[in-house]
């Protein structure tokens, strides 16, 4: 089983953070993305007594942290392609986070539309 265990403080804006094989989160940071690939080990239940690296990071105005799982990553096209599996895949994850502030303001400029 994989997990992610996280603590905020908001006071200083630390996130300390452990993954246990699960992947890693996603910060949106001056327009790139930075996996938070430190601290963590093997999936629970692996190895008995399996010791987890813990790592922190501070947060800063205007950062975006996604926390996902397998499921979005794995998700398939409802459509192949050349009769291959086409998986949504930790590239378009990327991509969509980096058009994320432009997909909210367009979908806000919509919405906000007289009828």
């Amino acid at each position: 089983m994989t997990a992610f265990y996280a603590v905020l403080d908001p006071s200083t804006r630390t996130l300390m953070y452990s993954r246990a094989g699960h992947n890693p989160p996603r910060l949106v940071r001056n327009g790139r993305v930075v996996p938070l690939n430190d601290g963590g080990g093997l999936p629970l239940g692996i190895l008995d007594g399996e010791a987890y690296e813990q790592a922190s990071i501070v947060l800063e105005t205007g950062d975006l942290l996604l926390l996902y799982t397998d499921g979005i990553t794995e998700a398939m096209a409802p459509v192949k392609i050349d009769d291959d599996v086409q998986l949504f895949g930790i590239d378009r994850l990327d991509r969509l986070l980096l058009d994320f502030p432009r997909a909210v303001l367009r979908f806000v400029s919509i919405r906000s539309e007289p009828a």
